[in-house]
């Protein structure tokens, strides 16, 4: 489920689209395509390194002999790098969150607002100073948490089984519940498969992570 689990930015992304009306189609292409990518990657890695294989596929390339040197260290790169391109991005949404609750900004409705706010004024008020100084502490925690829990098997088995199924699967069909006003045969189905899920695949992460 870790995999699935960015839904942050789609919110942002069916605004942006030129034509909004296809959203429907393009995230089910998307999550057609991720599926066939992790399935093909998990695949591959089993008959690579069968039982033995690791958490991260990189540790395996990294052990592995007779392969190409300079291949394996632009693999582990770009590892390295995919993550930083994407950081700013996946956490905004958390970030422009945690501003409106802090009360350091105001709810950006569209894309039109933000721009306005941006060049409206170059001045640096105080609030402009904790708002940046928010974001670097949620920067550094998210560092923290990544030292501190340095097992990377521990960490995705937490965001996939608790963090993933609650944003991905609980939480919205939850709010359709009560939106709707009332819950059907399908709905309680998979909240109750999605509850389940979620509190064996978190208890079996914590036990993993502290025999491990």
């Amino acid at each position: 489920m870790a995999g699935f689990s960015g839904h942050a930015v789609i919110p942002s992304l069916a605004r942006d689209m030129a034509n909004p009306d296809q959203f429907d189609t393009m995230i089910n292409w998307a999550f057609i395509i991720s599926t066939g990518i992790y399935t093909l990657i998990g695949y591959v890695g089993y008959l690579m390194f069968g039982k033995e294989v690791s958490d991260e596929i990189s540790v395996d390339l990294l052990r592995t002999p007779g392969y190409n040197p300079a291949l394996n260290k632009l693999a582990l790169w770009m590892l390295v790098v995919s993550p930083l391109s994407k950081f700013a991005l996946t956490t905004q949404p958390l970030n422009a969150a945690l501003e409106v609750l802090l009360g350091l900004e105001s709810a950006v409705s569209t894309p039109e607002d933000m721009a306005l706010k941006m060049s409206a004024s170059m001045r640096c008020s105080l609030k402009d100073v904790l708002s940046r100084f928010q974001r670097i502490l949620v920067t550094l925690a998210s560092v923290s948490v990544s030292v501190a829990v340095p097992e990377f098997s521990a960490m995705m088995a937490f965001l996939g089984s608790f963090s993933a199924f609650v944003l991905c699967i609980i939480g919205p069909v939850a709010a359709k519940v009560a939106m709707d006003r009332k819950c059907g045969t399908t709905d309680a189905v998979i909240l109750l498969v999605g509850i389940i899920m979620a509190l064996w695949g978190t208890g079996s992460a914590f036990v993993a992570a502290s025999t491990a």
